[in-house]
């Protein structure tokens, strides 16, 4: 591109040019993400996990925590995407199963990459997953409390993480943990829009939380694995990775 004179000013049609200049790099780097995707799904063995919401999480962490405050609204969509076609290059009959009430999150997580089915209730989702028609199940919160009869490591599905994947910046506060709300879902400063179910086993990460049910019927929590190793009056519905910007 030919350099302007000093006190020369761009024009619309010198601006579109840079802009199309930096739309041909992106492309490079994203082809160049994906071969890499490519060698990562040859060194994987058979039963290797594809989908690693730990790992998804911590890369978030990391992109938001440097991002500036412009970016930081397009990252987790245009990552979403990213990584969606990873799973895809990986596998490409990685199924989402999502309800009714799931379905436009659903839509936006899948990014138009992986295949989604979407089933009249948490239930056929459920079921799909259960019939390996499906590889995670997305579900609401209070799908997730009307199911936990079918989850825990020691059952058919697990929670193997919550959405959103990273806490919004500012969106956390010490007192929280201790208020629950008027439906008796634990009020963490955490936004909740709903939880991923896959087959156990789950992937292990050093940022894990378990996800808890009280049996009293006072809901669900999230709190450290350690917390709950003695405690007869909850039951271990999975695990979700805890990750901040």
């Amino acid at each position: 591109m030919a350099m302007k004179e000093a006190g020369m000013e761009e024009t619309l049609a010198d601006l579109r040019e840079q802009i199309d200049a930096l739309d041909s790099q992106l492309c490079e780097v994203l082809a160049a993400r994906l071969a890499l995707s490519r060698k990562v799904s040859a060194t994987k063995t058979g039963g290797a996990q594809v989908f690693r919401p730990a790992r998804e999480a911590q890369m978030l962490g990391k992109l938001l925590s440097n991002a500036p405050s412009a970016l930081k609204p397009l990252i987790p969509v245009l990552w979403r995407a990213i990584i969606s076609s990873s799973i895809a290059e990986q596998r490409p009959d990685f199924t989402i199963a999502a309800s009714a009430q799931m379905r436009d999150l659903a839509t936006n997580f899948s990014a138009g990459q992986l295949q989604l089915v979407n089933y009249n209730t948490a239930e056929e989702a459920m079921q799909a997953l259960a019939d390996n028609q499906a590889d995670i199940v997305l579900l609401s919160p209070a799908e997730l409390l009307s199911l936990v009869s079918q989850l825990g490591p020691d059952k058919t599905a697990v929670v193997i993480a919550r959405l959103p994947l990273v806490m919004p910046e500012g969106g956390h506060s010490k007192d929280a943990a201790a208020d629950t709300s008027e439906d008796g879902w634990p009020l963490d400063g955490w936004p909740l829009d709903g939880w991923i179910i896959a087959r156990p086993p789950f992937e292990k990460s050093d940022k894990d939380c378990g996800v808890f049910y009280h049996t009293d019927g006072n809901g669900i929590e999230v709190s450290a694995l350690s917390s709950y190793e003695k405690r007869a009056d909850v039951q271990m519905l999975g695990v979700c990775t805890a990750i901040c910007p």
